[in-house]
């Protein structure tokens, strides 16, 4: 498991220990696409349900090294905790998201994030690191990274 602190395309991160998250309930999930496709320069793509991932980019570095990531965002219309089943109509997005060939999976929400989702997410990496003999990561991003996210690149959530 990486935090947002390991990710090196989110090095400003690590001068904000803590930001207000009380304001990202009402932030649209295009406006945090937006931003992290800005942040890790990627274009971005269109929306629509049954995808893999709501971006995925060859641009992220991490640990000093170029690598493909998967990120699954949750928005506004995700109330509360993200659990499992708020992750896709048959509690598959998950799994969707380790699909393919990303080696960093993020999950990107503005609230908590459930440790059964944490834990879904430490399995898929598991089994797809031993599947590909590649190492696998994932990181969650919860509301208190996301706000630090937010106060650390203004101008890309603007």
């Amino acid at each position: 498991m990486l935090t947002v602190d390991d990710i090196d395309s989110f090095k400003d991160v690590k001068k904000i220990k803590s930001a207000d998250a009380s304001s990202l309930k009402a932030m649209p999930e295009r406006t945090v696409n937006r931003a992290i496709c800005t942040i890790v320069n990627q274009s971005e793509k269109k929306d629509w349900g049954g995808e893999r991932n709501d971006i995925y980019t060859n641009n992220l570095m991490v640990k000093g090294k170029r690598r493909a990531a998967a990120f699954a965002l949750k928005g506004r219309a995700t109330k509360g905790p993200l659990t499992l089943n708020k992750m896709g109509k048959r509690a598959d997005q998950v799994q969707r998201l380790f699909e393919g060939t990303a080696e960093v999976h993020f999950i990107v929400h503005h609230s908590g994030i459930d440790e059964r989702v944490l834990d879904q997410m430490q399995a898929q990496a598991i089994n797809k690191s031993v599947a590909t003999a590649k190492k696998i990561y994932y990181c969650p991003i919860d509301g208190r990274d996301l706000a630090r996210l937010r106060a650390a690149y203004p101008t890309a959530f603007s």
